[in-house]
């Protein structure tokens, strides 16, 4: 797997504040353990979502398209913007922010938008980019 350091020389965790080092994205570039001892490197992204929402989806491990909805999900790279589309769209305190480790061959393939109304950086999947071997949702 090329780009991907050995376990012993590759860090924990390695905080970045620099496009350059992650590409387009913002946050913490985490290593993921795969099957065969394999390491692949996770994005972290936020989403706030209603709280069932918020439950299903870390019960399950995976996003699910509610009624009447696009079969894909919208990102922020921060969770203070998370939180500002969750005031925009859930009103204020109605919802959940969840912390999304993406694996990054899959959050490379997701559409990404430098500002997404007026807020900041977002990204989409659908959901078969997103539900994928080594994505964990936690709550933030």
């Amino acid at each position: 797997m090329s780009g991907v350091k050995a376990p012993a020389e590759q860090p924990l965790i390695e905080t970045t504040n620099t496009a350059e080092k992650v590409g387009s994205y913002a946050g913490m570039i985490l290593p993921l353990a795969l099957p065969f001892g394999e390491l692949e490197e996770t994005v972290t992204l936020f989403r706030a979502v209603s709280r069932e929402e918020a439950a299903q989806a870390v019960a399950e491990g995976l996003f699910k398209a509610g009624e009447n909805s696009l079969g894909g999900k919208f990102f922020a790279e921060t969770a203070e913007d998370a939180a500002k589309w969750g005031d925009l769209l859930q009103g204020l305190g109605n919802y959940e922010v969840l912390r999304v480790d993406l694996p990054k061959s899959a959050a490379d393939g997701l559409m990404r938008w430098q500002k997404l109304d007026n807020i900041g950086p977002a990204h989409y999947g659908e959901l078969p980019q997103i539900n994928m071997t080594g994505l964990r949702i936690t709550l933030k």
